[in-house]
């Protein structure tokens, strides 16, 4: 063993600390101190960092510099409890649970569980929350601070495209710096609606005010409809709530919300805006003063309309109007409507789609929001059609030639879209086109794999086209898989439930055959689609927890059949 050196000897030697120079509270509770200063290591970690005072210098130091050493070691103190508080947080943190087939289902990681004081529930190591002195004044008084409401709005502005919400932003700005009595000032029914959305979207701590927008909203809602006052901000905050509860899972719930606010928009004829006409009003709804207002009105009832089938087909609950009613010509971006320009609006109404006479492909100028229109009407048809052959014991005439008609439909307007790619000139936001982009294009396809699943059977060619729209559904899937987060549609698992089922089917038929090459291939493609489809719990995962659902039993249906 070596010899030790002399420098080594004396080394700890010269570094002990001389008896005395502890400091006073160390002293006194007979513990190691390592006389640091201003505050010793032993005092900050136990919390007494005002009670570390040391004889010497005690009396020699100014007032004013031992304050500002004390603070200074204070802020220390309260950097580890904060760091020491992110690091349990993000252990308890649970994964969301998975979306994919029976057997490829993981369990989710279990919540550490940690021993409790008896105290408030809190873990005894941890210090209690830093409190917001002023934030109960505000709860209680109703007036939001200007930086929490900017925050909120910023944060709704760029996520409103999920439930295709849209409307003129700059009006809207410019509308809160009216006084809030002022007929065109928004009401607070549709601000603590929008403030309720950017808590539900928001990554920070705002997300800790949702519970108070959601009983304003429905208060405000309230007084709105009993004042009769600013009806249309009324419908708007109702279409909102109805956003809300989807997003958060709550799907029977949302649905009953937005049923009632799309009957009251058809009692105010927003079903009925055949032209860009400033003359249609209605009794609860006097005519619009611009054509930006029109526009709002449009895309409003468009927004409700989507939201009724999407919700009707999810709940099983019967659908609010049906497409015969319907004249309203097809939504366009709030800024085609902005100073009175002319535009280009999308010609026909709902039912042209069907008549043979009147049936046009989409053109290439056909903007994002009437795409995403008519693919939702499309896919809702296929799937009602669908289920009535299903059930019935034979296909009369009249659904037969509406079945075929549809057929024609969703076959001319899938098959004559255009390439799923953004000019990023002149948008807002390309990432979130994009994302409206994917939910139109995958739900064209899976109206034509729902509708031509009527005669696949039968039909060696019926089953063709099915296949072609799966696989160019499944170039759109690949595409979205390198999108962010926060750019995965909610409602991409709606428009793609039917091609994970016509691919499920055909994998068990290539099993059935013995094509391992073939099974091999749609496996890939079904596993794709299944993590494109998981990314949509990183935003909404109760949403995504109801989905897996419906996949599974898919699967199981088909497994047994």
């Amino acid at each position: 063993m070596p010899t030790p050196t002399s420098a080594s000897v004396v080394a700890p030697v010269s570094s002990a600390l001389t008896r005395g120079k502890a400091c006073k509270m160390c002293r006194q509770r007979k513990r190691r101190c390592d006389a640091g200063k201003p505050i010793c290591a032993a005092c900050i970690k136990v919390g007494l960092s005002f009670h570390c005072e040391y004889d010497d210098e005690h009396a020699a130091r100014p007032k004013k510099q031992s304050h500002l050493k004390i603070l200074e070691g204070k802020i220390g103190e309260l950097e580890g409890h904060i760091q020491l508080l992110e690091t349990t947080k993000r252990a308890a943190v649970e994964e969301p649970a998975p979306i994919g087939l029976p057997s490829t289902f993981q369990t989710p990681r279990p919540r550490p569980t940690l021993p409790l004081d008896g105290v408030g529930g809190r873990h005894p190591s941890i210090p209690p929350l830093i409190q917001d002195p002023h934030e109960d004044a505000w709860v209680q008084q109703g007036t939001v601070p200007p930086n929490i409401r900017d925050d909120l709005i910023s944060v709704f502005v760029r996520y409103r495209w999920q439930f295709a919400f849209e409307f003129n932003v700059p009006r809207f700005i410019n509308s809160l710096k009216l006084p809030p009595s002022h007929p065109n000032a928004p009401h607070p029914a549709l601000l603590n609606a929008i403030f309720l959305n950017g808590c539900f979207y928001s990554q920070t701590r705002l997300r800790r005010y949702e519970s108070v927008f959601y009983r304003r909203t429905f208060k405000e809602l309230a007084r709105s409809l009993a004042n009769v006052d600013r009806l249309f901000d009324f419908l708007r905050a109702s279409a909102l709530a109805a956003c809300y509860f989807f997003g958060a899972g709550r799907v029977v719930e949302g649905y009953t919300c937005l049923s009632a606010a799309l009957r009251f928009a058809i009692g105010c004829g927003f079903h009925t805006l055949s032209s860009l006409s400033l003359d249609t009003g209605s009794p609860l709804m006097p005519p619009c003063t611009d054509l930006v207002e029109l526009g709002d009105r449009i895309n409003t009832f468009w927004t409700l309309f989507c939201l009724d089938r999407v919700g009707s087909l999810v709940s099983g609950l019967p659908y609010t109007i049906g497409d015969e009613k319907i004249t309203t010509i097809w939504p366009c971006p709030w800024d085609c409507y902005k100073d009175g320009a002319k535009m280009s609006q999308p010609a026909g109404s709902i039912m042209s789609m069907y008549d043979p006479s009147l049936l046009l492909p989409p053109c290439q100028s056909e903007n994002y929001q009437t795409l995403r229109a008519k693919s939702v009407a499309l896919l809702h048809r296929a799937s009602i059609l669908s289920a009535q052959a299903r059930t019935a014991d034979s296909v009369g005439e009249p659904l037969r030639r509406e079945i075929l008609s549809t057929c024609k439909a969703t076959s001319v307007f899938a098959g004559t879209l255009p390439p799923f790619c953004v000019q990023a000139d002149h948008i807002e936001d390309p990432d979130a086109v994009r994302s409206i982009l994917a939910i139109a294009f995958t739900a064209a396809h899976a109206a034509v794999i729902q509708i031509y699943g009527i005669f696949a059977q039968d039909n060696p060619a019926a089953h063709d086209r099915q296949l072609k729209s799966a696989r160019a559904a499944m170039v759109v899937v690949k595409e979205m898989r390198a999108a962010q987060f926060s750019y995965i549609p909610i409602f991409l698992g709606w428009s793609l439930t039917p091609v994970h089922e016509f691919l499920v089917k055909e994998k068990l038929r290539h099993d059935a055959l013995g094509d391992k090459e073939g099974a091999r291939s749609l496996q890939t493609d079904i596993d794709i689609l299944l993590h494109t489809l998981k990314r949509v719990g990183e935003l909404f995962p109760v949403a995504a927890t109801v989905q897996a659902s419906i996949l599974e039993k898919n699967v199981l249906s088909l497994e047994s059949a």
